[in-house]
């Protein structure tokens, strides 16, 4: 006798777990906000692979300077890599690079929302000839 699947013995069945935080564990609003824009790291760094035609060019170019942008991360990362100081002058310029590369982010980040938003084309420094040789 064959059994069916059902409700009760369905091996796909997926059950749903629903985490709650209960007493000091849990998150206050600006800890939710940031974990909540950390998913769209990596929404912004597959967005490439939603490239389409259909798209207009204004839409394509902002998109591809995300993309540079996004690609020109690896050359501080590497650079952090290669060298790694543990403590003195070299921890020094590496946090102070850190927070260049932070800054230039976040200055990236409001200016190009911003202008999109009042219909303007950001052109941001360092991305956006590159970007502009790539959108045809």
């Amino acid at each position: 006798m064959t059994n069916f699947p059902n409700k009760e013995n369905n091996p796909t069945r997926r059950k749903l777990f629903i985490v709650q935080a209960k007493g000091d564990d849990s998150a206050d609003g600006p800890d939710r906000l940031i974990s909540a824009i950390c998913y769209f790291y990596p929404f912004f760094d597959g967005i490439q692979y939603g490239k389409n035609r259909n798209f207009s060019r204004y839409v394509r170019f902002n998109t591809m300077q995300a993309i540079v942008l996004d690609v020109l991360l690896i050359f501080p990362d590497l650079l952090e890599r290669s060298f790694n100081p543990r403590d003195g002058l070299g921890l020094d310029l590496v946090m102070s690079l850190d927070s260049t590369v932070f800054l230039f982010l976040l200055v990236c980040l409001i200016y190009g929302s911003s202008s999109c938003l009042f219909g303007q084309l950001p052109r941001l420094p360092i991305v956006a000839e590159a970007a502009d040789r790539q959108v045809l």
